[in-house]
């Protein structure tokens, strides 16, 4: 289970990678999006860590 974990951890963090480098910061609704993603992430993460 750790190695998906961290295997989906590492593809994850290539694609913000690759979207810093493409400029994903100038897109339209980037200042709202990301915050809110990043919140929905989270709360995730914290759901999944009680269960």
């Amino acid at each position: 289970m750790r190695t998906i974990v961290a295997r989906f951890r590492d593809d994850k963090q290539h694609h913000k990678e690759l979207g810093e480098q493409n400029g994903a910061a100038k897109a339209p609704f980037y200042p709202v999006l990301y915050p809110a993603i990043q919140t929905a992430c989270k709360f995730g993460v914290a759901v999944a860590s009680r269960v």
